[in-house]
């Protein structure tokens, strides 16, 4: 887990965004913003993918995911089948 967070904290560093940004990101208040939705519908409808998850579905996964990799330094791995850390 710890490489995992070294490279997100690169990714993040060299794109100029502020790691802290997530917090808001995978707020409540984001994740149900209209204008958000809106921008994921677009995206989906451009790309021709298929809509499984909300945009608000999406930004819960990726708070499951990424939250464990700041708080927490143990080594852990990923478990695509539970969607979870163990």
């Amino acid at each position: 887990m710890n490489s995992l967070k070294e490279a997100i904290q690169t990714t993040f560093k060299n794109r100029g965004t502020n790691l802290q940004n997530r917090n808001y990101v995978l707020s409540y208040e984001f994740k149900n913003e209209k204008v958000k939705q809106d921008m994921w519908s677009a995206f989906i409808n451009r790309t021709g993918l298929k809509k499984k998850d909300t945009f608000s579905d999406i930004i819960s996964k990726l708070k499951v995911f990424f939250e464990p990799i700041f708080i927490n330094d143990e080594e852990k791995k990923w478990n695509p089948e539970k969607w979870k850390w163990e």
